[in-house]
This record gives structure tokens, C-alpha cells and sequence, in this order.
């Protein structure tokens, strides 16, 4: 990172070049949840630092979450970046901490009913709105569930709206994260927004070993890094052909001037 510059009471990394101007954002990492993916919001308009617990806006309502790293300062408005609301409270924290209890208590609730009434899923995540009013159970299953009765158990006891949100392998892998052949976290766990078709064609174009061993992730499906540097192979291709051309064009023409 460049020179840090305090501003009011806060250090701010700057990104090399960045300079703070009123058309500069100052841009932070939240996180939701302990093992959950960050998310970066602009906080433009209030003071925080490093491990302190902020308001934001969610697409089902206000959360609360804790700052990861020094902001950082952007030139350029990013006008598409969710904006942090305010500094939590005291008591909002509490509730923060009231929520993970909830969702665990959920949880352990799930997965002795799934086992009471031998449902063949695999209970991945509970995730409780922060004000409590509905529940979401994301799982994995083969093939279609007639969860009913599961839902009307877990609705009489937590009193509260609930949904079962079934997730492809992908996302299972995602949520449950872990360590690639890398030696890395996983990079759908770690930074990836979305997931793009990976072709066995990329794989090929690369020399790599078509060994599923080998290209395949923990999910079992082609490795996401295949796409990385899949457009520089491709480029690479393209000039070595072009090249290729060029020489048996300069080939035919020595030719033909031997001829002469």
C-alpha cells in the first residue's frame, strides 16, 4: 500500500496515486458473520477504524458487522457501492452476538429433525435476519425434498418465518470453504462473487493433465482457476500461429527467389 494519512481519527491506506479529494471514496470490509465472505461498503460520511462494529444495509434489511482492516481511500465516486449507515450501538452488538446464538439453536434444531425424519439432505447454513423475523436454511440434496413436516416443526418451535433454500455443490463448497490443491482457501470461499462456466476445453488449451484428480476441486467439478489465465493461453495461441504463418510465408518466398 502507499502512504497512510490520518484523517480526523482514523488512518486511511492510500492506494498508490490516490489522492483525497471530495470525488474520492473511502472504502471498508465488512464481515457478517465470522466465516463468511467480506463485503466492501463506502463510508464517506462517518468515522470508523479497524474492528468496529457498523449499520448497513442489506437486501433484507439493516445488519450489523464488524470492520475489517484500515479503510482505504479511492479516487473516483462508486456510485454502485452500498453505503454504511451508521456506527452500531452498544445494545445492537449485543443482539448481533443474541443472533448467532439464534442461528446455532437453529441449527442443531435442524439437523435432529432432518435425522428424526430421515430426510436425505445436507443441512449447510442457518442464516436468522438480524431483527428475527425469518429464517433461512440453505442445504444440499441429490434430488427434490418433501421438506413439510420439517418446516412446520421448525416454524412451531423458533416462531418465526422460515426458508429452505436448496444449493448447488458450488455454493455447498463455498459456504463450507477449505484448502484447494494450492495449499490455499478456496477461492470461491475466499474472494469470488459468482461462479463462471469452466469447460474441459480450458484444460486442454492449457497442456494441462487431463486427470479429474488434478483438475477438479473439492466440489468435484472443474477447477474455477482454470478461467484466470485461460484468455492469455488463448492469446498466446493466436500470436504463435500468427508467427507460424509468417515464417512459412518468408519460407516460400526465399523459395521462389532461389528459383529466380
Amino acid at each position: 500500500m502507499g502512504k497512510e494519512k490520518r484523517i480526523g481519527s482514523d488512518r486511511l491506506k492510500r492506494l498508490p496515486g490516490a489522492r483525497q479529494t471530495d470525488m474520492s471514496t473511502v472504502l471498508i470490509t465488512v464481515r457478517f458473520r465470522p466465516d463468511w465472505q467480506t463485503q466492501h461498503y463506502s463510508a464517506d460520511h462517518i468515522s470508523v477504524r479497524d474492528g468496529e462494529w457498523v449499520l448497513v444495509s442489506t437486501d433484507h434489511g439493516s445488519e450489523v458487522g464488524q470492520v475489517i482492516g484500515n479503510p482505504v481511500i479511492i479516487d473516483g465516486q462508486l456510485k454502485a457501492l452500498p453505503r454504511v449507515e451508521r456506527l452500531a450501538s452498544t445494545h445492537e452488538i449485543q443482539l448481533y452476538y443474541q443472533n448467532l446464538d439464534r442461528e446455532k439453536a437453529a441449527y442443531d434444531l435442524c439437523i435432529e429433525r432432518i435425522h428424526d425424519l430421515g430426510l436425505s439432505m445436507r443441512l449447510v447454513r442457518v442464516e436468522s435476519f438480524f431483527d428475527g423475523s425469518k429464517t433461512i436454511f440453505y442445504y444440499f440434496a441429490e434430488g427434490r425434498i418433501d421438506f413439510r413436516e420439517l418446516v412446520r416443526d421448525l416454524v412451531g418451535t423458533l416462531r418465526t418465518r422460515v426458508e429452505m433454500r436448496q444449493i448447488g455443490i458450488r455454493q455447498k463448497a463455498r459456504m463450507i470453504g477449505g484448502i484447494g490443491l494450492c495449499g490455499r482457501e478456496l477461492c470461491c470461499a475466499r474472494f469470488l462473487r459468482g461462479f463462471v462456466p469452466v469447460s474441459i476445453r480450458m484444460a486442454k488449451d492449457q497442456n494441462l493433465p487431463l486427470n479429474p484428480n488434478k483438475i477438479s476441486g473439492l466440489c468435484g467439478r472443474l477447477l474455477c482457476c482454470l478461467t484466470y489465465e485461460y484468455g492469455a493461453y488463448l492469446q498466446s495461441q493466436d500470436n504463435g500461429e500468427g508467427m507460424s504463418r509468417a515464417t512459412d510465408q518468408k519460407g516460400k518466398a526465399c523459395l521462389k527467389c532461389q528459383e529466380k
